[in-house]
C-alpha cells in the first residue's frame, strides 16, 4: 500500500466533532465544595488505613492473609517481568489472580466486621 493513500481527515470534519472533557465535570470543581468532598475522602482513607494497621497488629487471620495477599503480588510480578510468558505462566497468572482475589474478599469480611463492631 502507498503512504499517499492514507489521508487524514478533512478540517472541515474534524470541526463537527465533539470532545468529551477527561474527566467527569463534577471534579472540575475548585469551590469550597469540592474541597469539602475531598476532605471527606481523605478522612475515610485515614480511618480505613487506621483499621487496617490496628488489624494487623491485632488480628493474626488478617495479619496471615495480608502475608499471603503480598507473596501472590509477587509471584504476579515475576510472571510478569518474563521476557516471554509462556501459556502455563498465563494459566498460573490466572490462578494465583482468583487466589489473590479471594483472600482480598476475605480481608475485607474481616474489615467489615470491625467496622460494624466499632460503630455498634
Amino acid at each position: 500500500m502507498i503512504l499517499s493513500q492514507y489521508r487524514r481527515p478533512h478540517r472541515a470534519l474534524l470541526r463537527d466533532v465533539k470532545y468529551l472533557p477527561i474527566r467527569p465535570p463534577s471534579l472540575f470543581n475548585t469551590g469550597s465544595d469540592s474541597a469539602c468532598h475531598k476532605g471527606a475522602y481523605n478522612l475515610m482513607d485515614n480511618t480505613q488505613d487506621e483499621l487496617k494497621a490496628h488489624l494487623m497488629r491485632t488480628d493474626e487471620e488478617f495479619r496471615r492473609l495480608v502475608e499471603k495477599h503480598t507473596q501472590y503480588d509477587h509471584l504476579l510480578d515475576e510472571i510478569e517481568s518474563k521476557p516471554h510468558v509462556t501459556p502455563a505462566d498465563e494459566i498460573e497468572e490466572h490462578r494465583i489472580k482468583k487466589l489473590k482475589l479471594h483472600l482480598k474478599d476475605q480481608m475485607n469480611e474481616i474489615l467489615g466486621r470491625h467496622r460494624t463492631q466499632s460503630v455498634a
